[in-house]
């Protein structure tokens, strides 16, 4: 082998470690603005509209594995419009629904005490119950797999007219 073709040979071998180097840093580069944005919690804005059973907005999205912090701002002027917002960690896909339904009948049993939050494992996160007038705010993280996530208000009566949902998507 001429000394040319072996100069040849190294020269390329360098270059193929080179691109490997390159590329495993453009992964870390990917890996590391994947976990900043999981880090950057997502504020989310819930209020219900006036003084009405339903939350004005239905549906938000966050992506997976993502903080999220929701902000329940209860505008509502009535002494009667108390409001919490429960997030279920079943998608709809899962049977979300009828674990939000669960959720909710047996808030009633949970009482005032609790805020009619029960005990739950169906429950990822929750705030506390929100006067008129008042806000409350809470964090958590959302599920690392895709899908619809129902979220609800528990204080009596309010669960079959106040839902909406959390749409985690890549």
């Amino acid at each position: 082998v001429s000394p040319a073709c072996k100069k040849k040979d190294g020269g390329e071998k360098k270059t193929e470690k080179k691109q490997a180097v390159q590329k495993e840093e453009a992964k870390k580069a990917e890996k590391a603005k994947k976990e900043k944005e999981k880090a950057a919690a997502k504020e989310v804005t819930l209020e219900p509209v006036g003084n009405q059973m339903k939350y004005k907005q239905t549906e938000f999205s966050v992506k997976p594995g993502q903080k999220v912090k929701i902000v329940f701002n209860n505008t509502a002027t009535s002494k009667a419009m108390k409001h919490n917002v429960i997030v279920i960690n079943s998608s709809e896909e899962e049977g979300g629904n009828d674990v939000a339904k669960e959720v909710a009948t047996k808030g009633m049993k949970a009482g005032k005490e609790a805020d009619f939050v029960p005990d739950h494992d169906g429950i990822l996160a929750h705030s506390a119950m929100a006067d008129p007038g008042s806000k409350v705010e809470f964090t958590f993280t959302a599920p690392e797999k895709p899908g619809t996530y129902p979220y609800l208000c528990s204080y009596p009566g309010h669960f079959p007219m106040m839902q909406g949902d959390m749409k985690v998507a890549k």
